[in-house]
């Protein structure tokens, strides 16, 4: 049975799963009262600088297949707010990565760009977050990606643990079984141990995830 522990702030299962799969304007409103959630945890200040990193998100045009810009950004709110609001470190830079974690996948962003407007820092652990997809099926590059992962500093592999978790709530409705082999194993060998490690507050919920996936 999947377990729901309140505090982590993940829904039941089946819920969650149904929103991911259902109509837009579920997954819109879904998404929103996850942010409303966070905003909600933050001082004006904080929440102003949020907003401002949501907007440049926003701005951006992303090609991900099956997906205009606006329904694929709903993935990276979703991944911010929940990274933002479990982590145990700096909720703002969290959810900053968590809102650009894939802009060097999907996007045509320059690395100048995100420099400019968030730093050095951001830049970096969006250069580790991203993956080399000619290689993601490769065990050696993955162990070498999730150990600079776990390195990262203020616990930001949280953002990784929870862009995972939020595929593997529509993993069996939406991939093919060898697809959702390869994405279990690497989630087993290398998402199980990182969430131990930077998030371990929600260690059982993954496992229950698992289960169910």
């Amino acid at each position: 049975m999947y377990l729901f522990d309140k505090n982590t702030t993940l829904g039941d299962y089946h819920n969650e799963r149904d929103i991911r799969v259902g109509d837009m304007d579920a997954k819109k409103t879904h998404a929103e009262q996850l942010w409303t959630k966070l905003c909600g945890v933050l001082s004006f200040d904080e929440k102003i600088e949020v907003e401002k990193t949501r907007a440049f998100a926003e701005s951006l045009h992303y090609v991900h297949p099956g997906l205009d810009s606006k329904s694929y950004l709903i993935h990276p709110i979703r991944v911010a707010t929940l990274s933002g609001l479990l982590t145990t470190q700096d909720k703002i830079l969290t959810a900053k990565v968590g809102l650009l974690h894939n802009v060097y996948e999907v996007s045509e962003v320059e690395p100048e760009t995100i420099i400019e407007k968030f730093g050095q820092d951001i830049h970096l652990a969006l250069e580790t977050l991203k993956v080399d997809r000619e290689r993601q099926s490769n065990l050696e590059y993955l162990s070498e990606y999730y150990n600079a992962i776990a390195q990262l500093p203020n616990g930001l592999g949280i953002v990784k643990v929870i862009d995972k978790i939020d595929n593997l709530y529509s993993l069996n409705l939406t991939a093919t079984s060898e697809n959702r082999r390869r994405y279990l194993t690497e989630i087993e060998k290398f998402i199980v141990p990182l969430c131990k490690e930077v998030c371990p507050q929600i260690s059982r919920t993954l496992l229950d995830i698992i289960r169910e996936s």
